[in-house]
């Protein structure tokens, strides 16, 4: 099974590159200026630049590169932001969702969420910004990398905007008892797993050998899905189930996999061997081992 990790921290782009752009050319400012002042004549044109010593808005070459990168990438940002304002709005199901584009001079840890029927706009928004990062790259303008955040989930539709988030729909539910942590029982080591499909079969194996195998009722049926298309879980799921230590040298993962494949896992022991009576992920594994 395949575990997918996606990375969907996306800060205000046009601040925060901003930033990043001026912080990095300032440093590139203060080493151009160092060398000038140095009294070295690289280029033999006496210590200047080849158009002498002064760029096109009239400044030193140094200086005028330093503004240059903070405000191409202002720019680029600008014109991607007013695209992707409300570009995340107005989602109905999982599937109006998908990531956007971003320009290759702004730097990000993904594109944006938006929906499918924003995606034509917001592409000729990132089109519309191929001069400007053009530009960027002729004047050797760094990109800096974001601090992102690893966050499991997808492209999900909560309460009508886009956003990353574990998907509504899914394909199976798993309970993995082992003396470790595990996602399955393929390597054995005293492990019991039990699998729950949206038509309520559920099957159990014991050290990867399939056992025996039940059909939930209805109304159990019912409640798992609940469950499982819940917003509030669907959070757990993707944070952690909050339980505390278990009591006992017992490990329990959860495991869910949604219909594109992706698989998600959770550590859920302090909820059903801790000290918390009650608790979804206990709940739920009452439901499913049919206790």
């Amino acid at each position: 099974m395949q575990s997918r990790l996606l990375k969907r921290v996306h800060p205000s782009v046009t601040a925060l590159v901003a930033l990043l752009a001026l912080v990095a050319c300032s440093g590139k400012v203060r080493d151009e200026g160092t060398a000038a002042s140095s009294g070295g004549a690289a280029n033999g044109s006496g210590g200047t630049s080849s158009t002498g010593g002064t760029s096109s808005t009239g400044g030193t070459l140094g200086f005028d590169a330093g503004q240059s990168c903070t405000t191409l990438s202002s720019e680029a940002a600008a014109i991607v932001d007013d695209a992707t304002a409300s570009a995340h709005t107005g989602c109905t199901a999982d599937d109006d969702c998908v990531y956007g584009p971003t320009p290759p001079c702004i730097p990000s840890c993904s594109g944006p969420m938006i929906v499918k029927s924003a995606l034509s706009r917001v592409q000729a928004a990132v089109d519309a910004t191929a001069s400007l990062c053009a530009q960027s790259t002729r004047q050797g303008c760094p990109m800096q990398a974001l601090p992102c955040i690893g966050l499991i989930g997808g492209p999900a539709c909560v309460n009508g905007t886009c956003e990353n988030f574990i998907p509504e729909k899914w394909a199976a539910l798993g309970f993995v008892e082992s003396t470790r942590y595990q996602s399955d029982c393929s390597a054995g080591g005293d492990c019991k797993q039990w699998v729950v499909t949206p038509d309520g079969r559920v099957t159990m194996t014991t050290d990867g050998d399939a056992g025996a195998s039940r059909v939930l009722s209805a109304s159990d049926l019912k409640a798992v899905t609940t469950f499982m298309e819940s917003v509030p879980f669907r959070q757990d799921f993707q944070v952690g189930f909050s339980c505390g230590a278990p009591d006992v040298a017992e490990f329990m993962t959860m495991t869910r996999k949604d219909l594109d494949g992706q698989e998600f896992n959770q550590d859920v022991s302090g909820c059903i061997f801790g000290p918390t009576p009650s608790n979804d992920a206990l709940t739920l594994w009452n439901v499913v081992q049919g206790g």
